[in-house]
């Protein structure tokens, strides 16, 4: 049975989710239809990318993922289908790719303008009903992905902040996600941290990783590697990071290499 994801921020206190899914299922009933998120902040494209990131590697590689977080709909802006080695991706060609795009090795990608496979009638402003679902339920029952309209080898990708490795031995990561626990997803992984890794926050100092939250101190932050690919991240156990630091996607965290005084827990 074929997979189709949807990742809004449509929310749920409308019919804009279940109206997708009653499209779908429309023209494909057999689909299982899965939801990453509908909490996605309004507009924030950035964010989106990130979920799809977070999320593709679980699950099977023939899955359909709809993304739409789309403030320019009804505009010039095109609307695109990708395949990579991990899956189908329908999505506004605003960035909402770039994290998959940027992490897949092979990718193919194509701009959705075979009206055939599209709705009847198409709204300025619902185009997740419109045409991506219904392009969706139809890769689902096996449409070939070229049949949707001409090759795109250049989709819109976003600035992504990555890590500056200075010559003095600092490393300039930065904050990539803040989750809804206010946990700090940096734009750095394990394997590029030094020996024993000192953090600095908006004045916190935080000293080596922990493994659990578990492992933390009362109202002190820690580092620890999350569960996104080896993403590192910071938290404040039983509390929130982003609030307490201030923190926002884009905030500087200096690292560098360092003694962890005996107090401290390191995984060394």
């Amino acid at each position: 049975m074929p997979i189709i994801t949807l990742t809004t921020d449509f929310g749920m206190s409308d019919a804009y989710v279940g109206v997708m899914k009653g499209v779908i299922l429309t023209i494909a009933p057999h689909v299982t239809l899965v939801d990453i998120s509908h909490e996605v902040p309004a507009q924030d494209v950035l964010t989106a990318s990130f979920l799809l990131y977070q999320a593709e590697l679980y699950f099977p590689p023939d899955t359909i993922h709809i993304a739409v977080v789309d403030p320019g709909v009804g505009s010039e802006r095109r609307a695109l289908a990708a395949r990579t080695n991990t899956g189908i991706f329908l999505a506004p060609d605003n960035g909402v790719l770039t994290c998959v795009l940027m992490h897949s090795a092979n990718w193919e990608a194509y701009s959705i303008t075979n009206a055939e496979y599209w709705l009847p009638v198409v709204s300025a402003t619902f185009h997740g009903r419109d045409i991506f679902a219904p392009v969706g339920a139809h890769l689902a029952r096996g449409l070939p992905i070229s049949y949707l309209g001409k090759p795109v080898d250049d989709p819109v990708l976003l600035t992504l902040p990555v890590p500056d490795f200075k010559a003095s031995g600092e490393i300039i990561a930065h904050v990539f996600h803040i989750d809804r626990f206010g946990n700090l997803v940096l734009d750095i992984k394990a394997e590029q941290l030094p020996e024993i890794p000192v953090f600095e926050l908006a004045g916190h100092r935080i000293e080596g990783l922990r493994r659990t939250y578990a492992d933390g101190v009362p109202d002190a932050l820690i580092a620890y590697v999350g569960s996104t690919r080896h993403h590192v991240e910071i938290a404040l156990p039983g509390g929130d990071a982003a609030r307490v630091t201030g923190a926002q996607i884009g905030t500087p965290v200096s690292i560098h290499n360092g003694e962890v005084t005996k107090t401290k827990w390191t995984n060394s």
